[in-house]
């Protein structure tokens, strides 16, 4: 064996020993000879980690070799190993770290690709780094994945078979098939255990595993007591033997590697620390001062110390409340590492020069009102309807939980429940609840709570359900705030849940009794009013009566324009393109369907009945014209559906007359929810789904592209003339398409006042003949650039003059150079049509002794150019 790993005390105690009984001997040399065979077998395995990945310190064998002297340090000399225990511990050394190369994966590097952890790595990779070549992405995934992997491959190598090429030979790194088929799996698990958490050790290791019957009887395992000994001995192999300064010249390492590989190359071996009189204490001391420049290495090397600290101290308090700590498992020798947690403690002995080490911090002195304020009203605005933002929030985390599910059950469709029921007199409860993926305790307690972290975009995801990062699905929730939105309206929440692959027994409940508490009560179980078919329930209680929940007060403008809606409309207009199905149950009354997913509206009397939802047409006292009824109810079929990418975005028909009384027709989603309920007339009847432009969910960019939204808008200006709209529809249609920034020139006509105090909208053709005989002016605003509207009707130098009847995009007259800024304003659209007919407009403008509000004013006279 190794003449490093002989002179160990563990090992002098253990496979050392020399024994008089002859069968006990010739025992220990068995073992002895099968793991210096299965070191030499490790040992090329492991060297093919630095050929897969250059940037890594070293994890080749001169690194498990130090392991059996560390462990000796940590543990101390004569700790309690006997001679089997000691071979499952030297074998579990040789295969912690062996699966960090290809070679150790069935069918290598592809197969590692093919793995859900690898596809997930490089679905994050791509969101991330979307202008990166695909190529280098790979190369990071593979990295991350086999970190990911290697503890897992690791519990399989002690009985992994190589097959030689003709297929005739099997190569084990364990040898011998007696010791293979009794110890191999329990190698490999406390190989793989070194990357669990201390309980994990606990709770899946056995606490002792009998000897063979023809072994001594007293040489028992403690599979516990070696795992405990491997991870400290494992953490604390910092120093520069893993990082040597001449390969770190050769391979010239550069960004974050670079600093861990300085880290390890300036830090002496770990030893005891002679200062401490108790002897129960290592000391890690640098070969050099670390520099300002060469802080971003010693917080690492901090930061490793911590770890081992930690690992120690949580290896002897398992080992300390074990029955076996008086006999054969005792705590280590070592307690503890000197200057672990206390920066300026360590740097006396990792010593730093120009800069001085500090545990100063960012924190916050009241985490709970950051919460609540960026959670609040700072974060929507004044005057939001608090009770919608609740309520979206609840339902874009129960829909993005839904199609989590569908993602990895596709025959799933999934429903949200939203129920209403008497708290008291004055208080009532919501509920809202799904049956999507759920949540572990795990989740509940950190990424529910972790503010600004949102779950579907953090490393957890991928070990709570793997494939979902490389899969379709694609969450509406970004900022990992929406949670606490709940705490402006709720005086009590409580969240319950379980992931869907679970059963009732595995139900945790948060609750938040007095409201926002950042020490809520866990606890654990279905209470009185669970509902079997549901993931996740998310129960706010609020300071409303329930008479007063059946409808919400809306308003525009001023409390004069106040309206009641009732809860159901409310919460369709909120959900009105969401892919999953809402119902709504009120205490004492039917449920109803709020909403059916967006995709399934495939006929009229669906589209329509889903419009009349969330447009609020047939509220008594909302809608007030019945032209606006006549209207929305007259044009539904119009609608069309907007695809990209296969995707439903958007179902809307543009609107062709002045949008004044319309009211709640155009509906701006962001993941299928809408952001306002009480909205305005824009552009268009129906939705369009948009990127969310904030954290406060603003709309901002559609997710169509231009060109799709210019292929829905040609055929909407194509629908209206076919059914033979007047000029005057067709104006506002332009009007509507220009604002949306979709070129209206199909439809475009022109109001122009003449001489004779006539006002015309005038087709291309009629104002290109009035421009063959008279140049046209204008009237517009010096500072902005806008046409005047503001006005009464008023002529320019006797001239025809083009006098826009709406605000908007059309209105722009803004000059770039020679030609018109903006192609789709009523000016640019004249000067394209005009250079499709072979001629050019010239431009002047002049000042006017006009002021107004807005400014002085200017006219803007417009011309063809003399061939």
């Amino acid at each position: 064996m190794n003449s490093q790993i002989e002179k160990t005390g563990l090992w002098a105690i253990s496979l050392g020993s020399k024994d008089s009984d002859r069968e006990i001997q010739r025992k220990k040399e068995l073992l002895r000879g099968v793991l210096l065979r299965f070191r030499e077998h490790a040992s090329v395995v492991t060297s093919r980690i630095t050929a897969t990945f250059p940037g890594l310190t070293i994890h080749d064998v001169t690194h498990l070799d130090s392991l059996w002297e560390i462990a000796d340090l940590i543990a101390g000399s004569q700790y309690p190993l006997n001679p089997l225990e000691a071979f499952v511990f030297g074998g579990a050394i040789l295969l912690h770290d062996a699966a960090h190369c290809f070679e150790a994966y069935e069918g290598g590097q592809l197969a590692v690709r093919k793995t859900l952890i690898w596809k997930d790595a490089l679905a994050s990779e791509m969101a991330a780094h979307p202008d990166e070549p695909r190529e280098n992405l790979e190369q990071i995934c593979d990295f991350t994945a086999i970190r990911l992997l290697h503890a897992r491959q690791a519990e399989k190598l002690g009985e992994k078979e190589w097959k030689s090429e003709n297929d005739t030979t099997s190569f084990f790194l364990i040898e011998d098939f007696d010791l293979r088929s009794r110890y191999g799996a329990l190698i490999g698990k406390i190989a793989a255990s070194h990357n669990w958490s201390i309980d994990d050790v606990k709770s899946r290791l056995r606490s002792q595993v009998n000897a063979p019957g023809d072994w001594p009887t007293e040489w028992r395992v403690d599979p516990i007591k070696l795992a405990c000994l491997l991870r400290c001995a494992d953490a604390a192999h910092i120093d520069n033997r893993r990082a040597p300064d001449f390969l770190l010249a050769l391979i010239r390492r550069s960004g974050i590697s670079l600093e861990h590989w300085k880290a390890q190359n300036w830090l002496a071996r770990v030893d005891e620390d002679q200062s401490d009189p108790t002897k129960s204490s290592l000391l890690f001391t640098s070969t050099r001062s670390f520099k300002p420049s060469d802080a971003v290495a010693w917080w690492i090397a901090f930061d490793a110390i911590s770890v081992l600290d930690a690992e120690i101290r949580a290896s002897n308090n398992l080992l300390l409340s074990r029955v076996q700590r008086d006999s054969s498992s005792p705590a280590f020798k070592m307690q503890r590492v000197t200057g672990a947690n206390v920066p300026n403690e360590l740097s006396k002995s990792i010593e730093t020069e120009g800069w001085t080490p500090t545990s100063a911090r960012i924190h916050v002195g009241n985490l709970e009102r950051l919460v609540q304020t960026l959670g609040g009203q700072s974060l929507y605005g004044d005057g939001i309807d608090e009770f919608a933002v609740v309520m979206r929030e609840l339902l874009q985390n129960a829909r993005d939980a839904i199609a989590a599910r569908r993602s990895l059950t596709p025959e799933f469709s999934g429903r949200i429940s939203v129920k209403v029921a008497r708290r008291s007199d004055t208080h009532s409860t919501i509920e809202v609840r799904d049956d999507g993926v759920g949540m572990s305790e795990r989740t509940m307690t950190t990424s529910l709570l972790d503010f600004g972290t949102s779950f579907w975009a953090s490393d957890l995801v991928k070990s709570e359900f793997p494939g979902l990062r490389s899969s379709s699905f694609k969450p509406v929730g970004r900022f990992g705030i929406g949670f606490y939105a709940v705490f402006m309206i709720a005086t009590e929440v409580l969240v319950a849940s379980r992931r869907y692959d679970e059963g009732v027994a595995d139900i945790v409940r948060l609750h938040f009794p007095e409201g926002l508490t950042l020490r809520p009560i866990l606890a654990r179980g279905a209470d009185e009013n669970h509902d079997t078919m549901s993931s996740t329930c998310i129960r706010l209680t609020v300071n409303e009566p329930i008479e007063s929940l059946k409808t919400r007060r809306l308003a525009k403008g001023s409390p004069d324009h106040e309206k009641q809606i009732p809860l159901r409309n409310y919460l369709a207009a909120i959900t009105a393109a969401l892919d999953v199905s809402v119902v709504l149950q009120i205490e004492g009354e039917p449920p109803l369907s709020v909403h059916q997913p967006i995709d399934s509206l495939d006929d009229a009397e669906k589209t329509l009945e889903w419009l009349r939802g969330i447009t609020f047409i047939d509220i008594p006292g909302f809608c007030n014209k019945n032209d606006a009824i006549q209207y929305v109810l007259e044009n539904a079929y119009r609608l069309r559906r907007i695809e990209q990418d296969g995707q439903l975005v958007g179902l809307a028909a543009v609107i062709d007359r002045p949008t004044d009384d319309l009211q709640c027709v155009t509906t701006d989603t962001i993941g299928g929810l809408t952001n306002h309920v009480m909205r305005g007339a824009s552009t268009y009847l129906g939705y369009m789904e948009s990127h969310p432009g904030t954290a406060k969910r603003e709309s901002a960019k559609k997710v169509a592209t231009q060109e799709t939204l210019q292929s829905w808008a040609d055929e909407q200006l194509s629908i209206l003339k076919k059914n033979k709209a007047t000029v005057d529809q067709l104006y506002w249609a332009a009007s509507n398409l220009a604002n949306a920034e979709l070129d209206p020139i199909e439809a475009i006509s022109f109001p122009v006042l003449m001489p004779d105090k006539r006002y015309a909208l005038m087709p291309f053709e009629e104002i290109f003949r009035l421009l063959q005989r008279t140049p046209i002016a204008c009237l517009k605003s010096r500072t902005h650039d806008f046409a005047e509207t503001h006005f009464g009707p008023m002529l320019i130098d006797n001239l025809p003059t083009l006098r826009p009847i709406t605000t908007g995009s059309l209105i722009r007259v803004h000059l770039d150079g020679a030609v018109p800024k903006y192609p789709f304003s009523l000016i640019g659209c004249l000067d394209r049509l005009v250079k499709k007919s072979q001629r050019e407009l010239v431009y002047e403008i002049k000042p006017l002794p006009l002021q107004t509000l807005l400014g002085p004013m200017d006219a803007l006279f417009i011309k063809l150019r003399d061939v």
